[in-house]
C-alpha cells in the first residue's frame, strides 16, 4: 500500500516556492513528490531532475475522464 508523508499547519498557497509537498512511497521505497501550489499540480517521479506540470483546470479534466466516479 501506498504511503504519503507530509507536515502542514496553516498554508497559504503561492509560488512553487511555498508549494505544499507529499513525498508518496510504497513497501518498495520512494515513488516520488507531489507539489501544490497556487499555479497547479507538479509531480516529481523519483530519481528526476524534471517534473510534470497540471494546471488546476487541467487536473480536473484529467480526473474527470480517467477516474471512476463514485457516489
Amino acid at each position: 500500500m501506498a504511503k504519503v508523508k507530509f507536515g502542514l499547519s496553516e498554508h497559504t498557497l503561492g509560488r512553487e516556492e511555498r508549494a505544499v509537498v507529499f513525498e508518496a512511497s510504497d513497501e518498495s521505497g520512494k515513488i516520488g513528490e507531489l507539489h501544490v501550489s497556487r499555479g497547479g499540480l507538479r509531480w516529481y517521479p523519483k530519481n528526476s531532475r524534471y517534473h510534470h506540470f497540471a494546471s488546476w483546470r487541467k487536473f480536473g479534466e484529467v480526473i474527470e475522464e480517467n477516474v471512476k466516479k463514485t457516489p
